[in-house]
């Protein structure tokens, strides 16, 4: 038993945001990597289905996490025990991080505090632009609540999930530190600061969320998107994602008093390099709506900086990094930042990604309804601005053809001003992407992982193998070709590796863009 499986043993977890992309396999590695874990309890909302029949929480755990294939290798290993040796490790718990004591009555929330260890919340809005009340209930009031929970537990240790583009905006290297507010500044900081006053931030917002009348529940929910990417750029943020993850490092930070805490930024998460399988990803991150259309000849260009780094990180490294960050927490106590990212020490240009992923497509190219391969382009990498430009005319141009199409009543042309539908969505949707990823694709962000290598570094060789998280040995070329790609088919375009290739569409509505 190495040092990271003796500190699990005997202890018990609360994971929050265990349905989501980095609770999935976090949950699965606690049970593969540290198999003597007393217990592991996950926080799940319980649901109305299309009935209106309540689904509890352990129903589903049981119906939404267990079938996935982020659990077939343990399923594999432990054959017919799996089922009863999983229920008798994991046990799903109501609640809600929206209410307080986490939506538990006194009772329940006292018996849970009262067997805690550790805490992770993983558990976040994702959406670069989401409605400006909602990131602010998950992603900044939350932590607040989670937070006074461990302090509760006694002697518990709390891993925060955050995000590294919390620096976004920072053109120098950014530190694993505490963000600056606009009170405490320092020399020569270029970055993005917080206000110092973030009780008073989020109250005003809220306000503003909760003041406005609208006309209709659509209308809301364009404005609160607007009131929140307006209010992140004003901050110095691209997105509402980014600023919000900000404001729950801050409430974190100063609620936490002596409670040992840990904050994990990952850059890009991405498909598992290794484990539980090579490729393993939950439905489309954020490079692989691109990496699918473009391999579905579909994309035959996009406004990329080449020589900017997409500092993307297999999600089993998140995984190990966040664990082993918990066991040095807990050892050494206080507030720890790590970032887990790959561009200070092996960067990944957006050049090398198109050129590995035009590399697989060659080799393997998809197919299309006809059965015939389809060719992929080569991009130009045009200026953003132009880009944006060219698909402004194209989306002109489809709304006249719309617009003489509807003068002709016919089956005919009713088709054809379907195909424009999809032809424009398609456009729009090419569109919205250049805006959510502009500074992503765009700017250069560099983000400092001394932390996180010193903790490589302390390792032994043992718990590298079980735990390993060092990016400098990642071949990318590999990763994509080998685990990235024929993932991101099998799990999320469900076309097999093995059978003739099938060709689906990469969303509703999608549609050629040429």
């Amino acid at each position: 038993m190495d040092r990271i499986q003796g500190f699990y043993a005997g202890k018990t977890a609360l994971i929050v945001g265990a349905t989501g992309f980095l609770g999935k396999p976090l949950v699965e590695k606690l049970l593969r990597g540290a198999p003597d874990i007393r217990q592991i309890y996950v926080l799940i909302r319980e649901k109305r289905d299309a009935r209106g029949r309540t689904v509890d929480a352990q129903e589903r755990f049981e119906q939404e996490m267990l079938p996935i294939g982020v659990f077939d290798r343990l399923r594999e290993e432990w054959g017919a025990d799996f089922d009863a040796r999983v229920r008798d490790k994991v046990k799903a718990v109501a609640g809600d991080i929206g209410l307080p004591k986490l939506g538990m009555s006194d009772e329940e929330y006292a018996a849970l505090a009262s067997e805690v260890q550790i805490v992770v919340n993983s558990a976040a809005v994702v959406v670069f632009d989401s409605p400006l009340d909602e990131a602010l209930e998950m992603n900044a009031e939350a932590p607040r609540r989670i937070v006074q929970f461990a302090k509760e537990c006694g002697g518990a240790v709390l891993a925060h999930i955050s995000t590294a583009y919390v620096n976004a905006g920072n053109p120098n290297a950014a530190p694993e530190a505490a963000l600056p507010t606009d009170q405490e500044r320092p020399d020569g900081w270029n970055g993005p600061v917080l206000p110092h006053d973030v009780d008073k931030e989020i109250e005003t917002l809220k306000r503003a969320c909760e003041e406005e009348e609208y006309a209709s529940e659509e209308k809301r929910q364009a404005a609160l998107v607007k009131a929140g990417m307006d209010r992140a750029r004003e901050r110095g943020w691209s997105d509402t994602y980014a600023y919000t993850k900000a404001l729950g490092e801050r409430v974190t930070e100063l609620s936490r008093g002596d409670l040992p805490v840990l904050i994990v930024r990952p850059s890009i998460i991405e498909s598992s390099l290794q484990e539980p399988d090579p490729g393993w990803i939950d439905g489309f991150r954020m490079a692989d709506p691109i990496i699918a259309a473009y391999g579905k000849g579909r994309l035959p260009d996009f406004p990329l900086n080449p020589d900017v780094t997409a500092d993307l990180i297999p999600v089993d490294y998140v995984v190990n990094a966040a664990l082993t960050a918990i066991v040095e927490t807990a050892e050494k106590g206080g507030l720890r930042y790590y970032h887990v990212a790959s561009g200070a020490e092996n960067p990944l240009s957006y050049r090398n990604l198109y050129r590995y992923s035009r590399d697989y497509f060659l080799q393997w190219p998809m197919t299309d309804k006809s059965g015939s391969p389809v060719a992929v382009p080569e991009f130009t990498f045009p200026s953003i601005e132009a880009y944006r430009a060219q698909l402004r005319r194209k989306l002109k141009l489809l709304g006249v053809f719309d617009q003489l199409l509807s003068l002709i009543p016919s089956k005919r042309m009713k088709r054809r001003r379907q195909r424009l539908g999809l032809l424009r969505n398609a456009g729009e949707r090419l569109l919205y992407y250049t805006v959510i990823y502009g500074p992503y694709i765009q700017n250069r962000y560099l983000f400092d992982t001394s932390n996180t290598r010193a903790m490589i570094e302390r390792q032994t060789e043992e718990e590298r193998e079980r735990w390993g998280f060092d990016v400098s040995k990642i071949d990318w070329r590999a990763y994509l070709m080998e685990a990235h790609i024929p993932g991101l088919k099998r799990n999320v375009l469900k076309i097999s590796d093995d059978a003739e290739h099938v060709d689906r569409p990469m969303s509703e509505g999608s549609e050629s863009w040429t």
